[in-house]
């Protein structure tokens, strides 16, 4: 999960949101989502960070997606 969390952070991932949401997809569709869930069952501390991290990365980057094409609808009807 580090690796991961580090390739969405930091890189071409660092500043395009777009990126990060596409590279984070690539990872769902490739089945990550059943992974989490099984490390979840270890309640290591450290590992519970980084997904933590994953997840709420995901949510603000999809909110902060969702804001921008609000802003583009807006501004289109103005």
């Amino acid at each position: 999960m580090m690796l991961i969390n580090a390739l969405l952070k930091f890189g071409p991932g660092a500043e395009i949101v777009e990126f990060r949401l596409h590279l984070r997809y690539e990872f769902l569709m490739l089945g990550i989502i059943p992974l989490i869930e099984k490390l979840q069952e270890y309640e290591n501390e450290d590992l519970n960070i980084h997904l933590d991290v994953f997840k709420l990365q995901r949510e603000r980057d999809e909110q902060v997606l969702r804001d921008t094409i609000k802003d583009k609808v807006n501004r289109k009807t103005v």
